[in-house]
């Protein structure tokens, strides 16, 4: 991980998935040491099972100076709201924060209005989504995901084989 962090200056895009042995997350440190070498990262996709995006992660993230959307999905993954809440004010330029991990219902409502109620005025683009992942509820729940984000990073569609716009 700290290899791409120091051999892809220009990365602007980056999803991972899966790193390491399933439950055991071991790679903390070499996550947070590649992305404080990310500055001009501006799609940041982690689908990690058991992760728990807390104030290490988010601090190391912080130094993603220029990322725009943030995707996380976490089958039993954890997340600290004022964690998030700290990161979301040191990051100016985020404008799409789809987190789906374990966290219950109440949590993820509390923290998804406490980010619009504090960034939304500056923020005007702003599109939050904080989500339990296995909740009946979440396939109407990104229904209102804009189709740009879902697709792009919330999905992570491959445009592979797709045919170019405007082709006929």
């Amino acid at each position: 991980l700290l290899s791409i962090g120091l051999q892809c200056q220009q990365l602007q895009s980056l999803s991972l998935a899966n790193l390491g042995m399933m439950g055991k997350v071991v790679y903390m440190s070499a996550l947070s040491d590649m992305l404080r070498h990310c500055t001009r990262l501006k799609d940041l996709r982690l689908e990690q099972p058991y992760f728990s995006a807390n104030a290490q992660f988010f601090q190391a993230l912080s130094q993603c100076s220029a990322l725009q959307r943030l995707c996380l999905v976490s089958r039993s993954g954890t997340l600290q709201p004022e964690a998030v809440l700290a990161f979301m004010a040191r990051c100016l330029r985020v404008v799409v924060c789809h987190m789906f991990t374990g966290e219950s219902l109440a949590t993820c409502k509390s923290l998804q209005q406490s980010l619009l109620r504090s960034f939304q005025a500056e923020r005007p683009a702003l599109n939050v989504v904080i989500f339990p992942l296995l909740h009946e509820g979440l396939t109407n729940v990104i229904r209102d995901v804009p189709m740009v984000h879902l697709d792009e990073i919330t999905l992570f569609k491959s445009r592979v084989a797709e045919e170019p716009p405007n082709l006929w």
